[in-house]
């Protein structure tokens, strides 16, 4: 029934039970009442319609939250597997210098241990520049090797 048409139903009942017309064996009372049903039965209808849109907004303001929680955690745990490669890269490279720097002062320890050795035991027969030079050259050596710069260069 369209709103038009309960109206005048609605009309056309309160006209009975005001002059006491009754047709067809319905009471206006009963069509009154009936109409009355309808209305509230149409509202609730409405207001249940109206909360299940509020719900679903709701339901969209939580889906859209929680997508983007997804996506920020996601964002998160690509950044920090991105971080802990960067640090394995940097502590491989690390272990690397650290091997050559171990390995040039082990020469530079080696070099000097000779130049103790040929003072020591030969020392009256071996010039001193040429302790001092093979002293400078095993430092250069090491110095270079650790990347460090030798002064006068």
């Amino acid at each position: 029934m369209t709103a038009l048409n309960k109206q005048a139903l609605r009309q056309t009942a309160e006209k009975a039970q005001e002059h006491g017309v009754f047709n067809m064996d319905i009471h206006s009372e009963t069509v009154l009442a009936l109409l009355d049903e309808l209305e509230a039965a149409e509202k609730r209808i409405a207001e249940a319609c109206a909360g299940w849109g509020n719900c679903q907004l709701t339901m969209g303001v939580y889906c859209h939250a929680y997508e983007e929680a997804k996506t920020h955690i996601a964002e998160l745990i690509h950044n920090h597997r991105v971080h802990a490669a960067r640090l394995i890269d940097e502590r491989i490279v690390l272990k690397e210098r650290i091997a050559e720097l171990s390995a040039s002062h082990s020469k530079l320890r080696d070099t000097m241990a000779t130049i103790h050795n040929t003072i020591r035991m030969d020392g009256g027969y071996t010039p001193l520049a040429a302790i001092l030079n093979a002293a400078k050259r095993a430092h250069e050596e090491s110095a270079t090797a650790a990347g460090i710069g030798v002064k006068g260069e």
